[in-house]
Order: structure tokens, then sequence, then C-alpha cells
């Protein structure tokens, strides 16, 4: 029990690097230590550890003239006591000399300072749970800390390592559809794939970087498979081109979230608009279209789309060359290569509908970009709204499990 006590707090103090549990470790291991030495050293040791008074006279190498402790025994065998093998010398007999019965043993009795040790570790181990559980909650809680998307993923727990994208049928067609196995088993894209954690999420690409096919989660179909938008009973292509041959990042979304279209956003004065929160992975690969990977949300932007809010996540694969450099919007913006890719994006959704007639999107913030923080507490939110919609037992409109 404590080994496994003391793993869960390491990696816990490790993993949120907050001074509770940072502090909650330090009060666990002082109270291991105390109540092992307390309890180790004043359990009194077996009969054949002291000796008898022949042993006394025939091993004078067991002698003690040196006492310090007082003696409860006569003043006249002071000088003829045996230590107690192995023990320090705080520990001192009580109640009866050695040199006395020839079975041997006397009781010992720990000086004063080693007499609670046990008492003040037991004492330590409980106040180290508490603080454990402090920290845990300000994890969950805390809105500027990555920490708390442990919690983000409810349900079933799945293999990340183990899915699989499932393709029927060709690319274009009228029934394409992508579905997503673990182990062989149908799973959802939107409910089944935990949204992530310890700061990194997983990432469904709905469209590669290049692609010109609209494609998105069904989320009203049975198991939320990966299929070709329409419009007016057509099968929808992007015929906006910024030189990319089609989108220009690699474009899709979070599971387990919802943009709720019943609750006005305070920071934008719209709606949700009824889907998933959209990512767009900057990274320098086109990755495969169905395939979840895990990124790191650097920032967002907040498009208004006929009414709607609709944020867009800028993030990276862990897995691209500039994933260790990059941490926040602000790390983009420093360079001249960053600011171009963040014009980009924000251009190109401002001008993708313009093509079939529509009007150019709008933006909240006068189209700046948030930081990493702020997109954190975007995410949660939208968590949020994704748990209230599986708790909605009156929801027909969206296929949950």
């Amino acid at each position: 029990f404590f080994f496994a006590f003391v793993r869960t707090m390491s990696i816990t103090a490790v993993e949120s690097s907050s001074r509770p549990s940072s502090l909650a470790g330090v009060v666990l291991v002082a109270g291991l230590l105390g109540l092992t030495a307390g309890l180790s050293l004043s359990r009194p040791a077996p009969l054949s550890m002291y000796s008898a008074p022949v042993a006394v006279h025939t091993a004078p190498a067991l002698l003690s003239t040196a006492r310090t402790a007082p003696w409860s025994g006569p003043a006249s065998t002071w000088a003829q006591q045996p230590l107690h093998a192995g023990r320090p010398a705080e520990w001192v007999p009580e109640g009866r000399s050695a040199m006395g019965d020839a079975g041997g043993g006397a009781s010992f009795r720990a000086a004063p300072g080693l007499q609670h040790a046990h008492w003040a570790g037991l004492l330590l181990l409980p106040m180290a749970a508490v603080l454990a559980a402090l920290s845990w909650y300000r994890r969950v809680q805390s809105q500027d800390t990555e920490g708390w998307a442990l919690m983000a993923a409810a349900g079933r727990k799945i293999d990340v390592g183990k899915l699989q994208p499932k393709m029927q049928g060709e690319l274009g067609d009228e029934d394409f559809t992508i579905t997503l196995t673990e182990s062989d088993e149908t799973i959802s894209y939107w409910h089944d794939v935990p949204l992530g954690e310890g700061g990194i999420f997983n990432f469904v690409n709905e469209i590669p970087k290049g692609a010109r096919a609209k494609m998105e989660v069904a989320t009203k179909t049975e198991q939320n498979p990966i299929v070709q938008d329409r419009k007016k009973g057509k099968l929808r292509y992007f015929n906006y081109d910024m030189g990319f041959g089609g989108i220009a990042f690699n474009y899709g979304m979070l599971p387990q979230t919802f943009e709720d279209p019943d609750v006005e956003h305070p920071d934008t004065g719209y709606v949700g608009d009824a889907d998933p929160i959209d990512v767009c992975e900057i990274g320098s690969t086109s990755l495969a279209m169905g395939s979840v990977y895990q990124v790191k949300v650097l920032g967002c932007l907040a498009m208004i789309d006929e009414g709607e809010t609709d944020w867009k996540l800028i993030a990276i694969n862990v897995n691209d060359p500039r994933a260790k450099e990059l941490n926040d919007i602000d790390d983009l913006m420093k360079t001249e290569e960053g600011r171009k890719e963040l014009d980009n994006v924000r251009q190109w959704f401002r001008m993708y509908k313009t093509p079939d007639g529509s009007p150019e999107n709008e933006f909240a913030f006068n189209g700046e970009y948030k930081d990493k923080a702020y997109a954190l507490k975007i995410i949660k939110e939208v968590n949020g709204s994704w748990k209230e919609l599986l708790a909605n037992e009156g929801n027909t409109k969206f296929w949950t499990p």
C-alpha cells in the first residue's frame, strides 16, 4: 500500500509541478520515514539478543562502560549492562538488570525523541493525503494549467495507439465513409476517443493539408463516422486556393467537445455552432485523413460564421520537428515564418466561402489570436458542454452513446 501511495504521489508531484503536491511528497516521505523508524525501533528485540549473566562475563566486548542514558536497574550493575545488539545508545533497559535471571531478557523503552516517532509518522501520512487531494483539485479547476485535461476523458478507456481508420468506398463517392476501430470494434470519433491528458490533446484529422474535399465527423449518425459534407444535396469541395492546392493546413476537431448552440459566449456575443471544436494543425506534414494524432495547443482564433461562434484552435503535432520550440502562440509571433502561417490561417477562414458567392467571414477580438491559456479555457468550456449534451435525456438531434 505504501509503495503504491508513494508512486502515485511522485507522479502527481512531477506532472502538476504545483506547490501543494510537492509539499505533499515531502510530508509523505517524512511520514513514512517516521513511521518506519518508530515501529522498527520501538519493537522489543527477541530474548536471544539479551545476554545471560555468564555471557556478560565471557563476552566483555559487549559491555558498555560509557552509558549516558538513565538506567533503571541497580546502580552496582551500571557499568556492566550489555548493549542491545544493533540498537543505538538511546535505547536502554528498563525494569530489571541484565544480571538478572539466567533466562536473560529485559524490557526496553525508547528515549523520548524516538518513542513517539511512529505516532508522528502516522500524523504526517493523512496530512500528505490532504495535500495531494488539494493538488488534484487545483489541477482540475485551474484554467491556466494543462493538468486538468487528465479529467477530461469520460466513459470507456481507449488505447489511442490501437486506433485504426477504416475506409468504405472511394473518396468522391456518394457513400464514402471512414469509421474508427479499436481492436476491430467500431467506436465513435466524437464520443469514444478521449480528449487527452497532461496538456496533450487527441486530434482527429478530417481534412489533410492540401485537400479540397470538405470532410467532417457526422454528429447525427451512429458512431459518428467521417463523411463528406453536403450543400443543397451536393458533395462539398473547397474552391478557394491560396497556392496550397487546397486547404492550407491539416484540419479536424477535438473529440469530447461541443460548441453549444443554445448558449451565447460572453466574450464573442454569439452562440456556438453545434459542432465539436475545430483544430488547425500547422505542422509541415500532410496528415492522414481519419487518423488520430497527439497535438500541442498553442492558441485560438474566434471566427464568427453566420451569427455563430466557430472557434479555431491552433495546434501542432507533437512529432513535428518544430513542436519542441513551440509552446504558445507568441512563439509563432516571434518569427516572420510564424506570423505568415498565422496570417494564412486567418486569411483562409475569412475568404474560403467567397468563391461560392458568400460574404467574407468575420472574427471576434478584431481577428487577433488568443494565447494558449485562453485556448485551454475554451477547451474546458466546450468539454463541459459535451458532458451536458451526454446528460441531456431530451437530446434527439445528435447521436450519443
